[in-house]
């Protein structure tokens, strides 16, 4: 199909014949955008999610997704998982206590056969959302800290209208998710009535939205302040020279109070720390904004991609500052020992569900930049087996070991003795999963959590024995100065 072609995908009497083999029929039209960009976009059609891609800070990448409205919600809360059908009578079809609860998730979406057509982009339907940290509970024995903001574990969306795109062709695809089998009356003539009335928002003006959040900025608070973080650092070290562990990766947080719309405080970190992952989901109970580098894992077909990052330094103030820096973070044996050690743990993880011999490293140790600061990245590579699906990658890699450590169990025992609190979805993954089983996933860091008007952020280092406990709480600010900006900036005094 051209971009010039005004026709509806499926026809009608093709989707009548999918509708009998399969309960989601995606319908869907290709517009030409050549004056729109994702946030346009986001803006125009009222969107509650936006998924962004700036690769190493610098080139766009090809494919932005907008979703509106959700067609089915499943939220995590422990070992209780809930999941809700907007269409369905009563709304909540499952409510129930489970030992792992991704268990249901694979068999609810193993439940929804979705029908895939050629020029549908990669994810044009599926599930969009995060795992917290403490989810790792489902999979490992770890115990978890009884402090925390009543995060749920998890909360995973399909919406009902999913617009991408496409920056290479200029392009937006709306893609309206109709049900199949057993075929709703009308249900194709309401999607192609809801894909005109997105043509129409599309074509209508920007709207005039908020640039600003009228009022003071916001004072962040420290959760625990300067000498705990270091006397855990201390207490890391201490545990590291006993051989109880090797790497432990601590984490401090942050607070604000923030009113208003926070949208414009993702245009602020969008516009001041472009990464490789930057999203904005409204699900409602909270909202995560997010600007982070790192990928946790990504399927394509059945191959595997991680992108463990390690090793910090904080941008230089001239280019030849910063090629300086660059240059000190490659030499330091410190953090090329803690980088190593990290891609060996990322290749231990894949190693549990890869085809044996597929484990490969196609990039090793990379210095990438970013608005802040700049890090060590590799990239590992692998194939998943015949007998694996994503689930059990997801179960293999979760936490990442970035932000756990190393041996990853211990470690997860350690945070939760010196944090004292539950991280919530720091460290955890965001993620989208589409029907036909690409995943793409990076790890929630360098993310803001909206909750009750409460503003949250967390950063974390990499502790090993030749940790120096300043220059770590000082890599912890580095990492978070960029979530500071943006809800700085984002603020309007009156003014002033």
């Amino acid at each position: 199909m051209t971009i010039e072609s005004k026709t509806i995908l499926p026809s009608e009497a093709e989707f009548r014949k999918a509708a009998k083999s399969y309960n989601i029929v995606p319908v869907s039209r290709e517009i030409r955008a050549d004056f729109e960009t994702p946030l346009s976009i986001f803006l125009k059609c009222r969107g509650d999610f936006l998924l962004e891609s700036i690769e190493r800070g610098e080139h766009v990448g090809r494919y932005s997704f907008v979703a509106c409205g959700k067609k089915s919600e499943i939220e995590l809360r422990g070992r209780r998982i809930t999941i809700r059908e907007k269409n369905s009578s009563p709304t909540t079809i499952l409510e129930r206590e489970t030992t792992n609860p991704l268990e249901d998730i694979r068999a609810y979406l193993g439940s929804l056969s979705c029908l895939e057509y050629e020029h549908l982009p990669p994810f044009f339907g599926g599930v969009i959302g995060f795992l917290g940290y403490e989810a790792a509970a489902y999979f490992e024995k770890i115990p978890i800290a009884k402090i925390g903001h009543d995060f749920p574990d998890g909360l995973l969306v399909i919406p009902e209208v999913l617009l991408v795109y496409d920056s290479v062709k200029r392009s937006v695809c709306i893609i309206v998710l109709a049900d199949g089998l057993p075929e709703k009356k009308c249900a194709y003539r309401n999607a192609c009535r809801v894909i005109m009335e997105y043509e129409k928002l599309l074509a209508a003006p920007m709207p005039n939205p908020q640039q600003k959040i009228i009022g003071e900025k916001p004072l962040m608070k420290a959760e625990s302040g300067k000498e705990k973080f270091i006397g855990g650092v201390e207490t890391c070290r201490e545990l590291i020279r006993k051989g109880e562990i090797i790497q432990v990766v601590l984490s401090q947080g942050f607070s604000a109070r923030v009113e208003g719309d926070p949208f414009p405080i993702y245009q602020a970190l969008r516009a001041g720390n472009p990464s490789p992952y930057l999203f904005y989901l409204d699900f409602g109970c909270l909202i995560l904004i997010g600007s982070s580098p790192e990928m946790l894992v990504k399927v394509e077909g059945r191959e595997v991609l991680t992108k463990p990052i390690a090793g910090t330094r904080p941008r230089g103030k001239t280019i030849s500052d910063d090629n300086e820096l660059a240059r000190e973070l490659l030499d330091d044996p410190k953090e090329r020992a803690e980088h190593l050690m990290l891609v060996d743990l990322a290749r231990n993880d894949l190693g549990r569900v890869a085809v044996a011999g597929s484990i490969e490293v196609v990039d090793f140790m990379s210095v990438e930049r970013y608005s802040h600061v700049m890090h060590l990245v590799s990239t590992v590579r692998a194939e998943l087996e015949a007998d694996r699906d994503v689930f059990d990658l997801i179960t293999a890699a979760f936490p990442a070991g970035t932000l756990s450590g190393a041996p990853k169990i211990r470690a997860m025992e350690i945070i939760s003795e010196i944090e004292g609190r539950q991280r919530g979805p720091y460290g955890g993954m965001v993620f989208y999963l589409g029907f036909n089983g690409n995943l793409d996933s990076c790890i929630t860091i360098r993310t803001i959590v909206i909750k009750d008007q409460q503003a949250m952020i967390r950063a974390g280092a990499g502790i090993v024995l030749a940790s120096d406990p300043g220059h770590e709480y000082r890599e912890t600010l580095d990492k978070a100065a960029a979530l500071f900006q943006a809800i700085a900036s984002a603020h309007d005094q009156g003014g002033n």
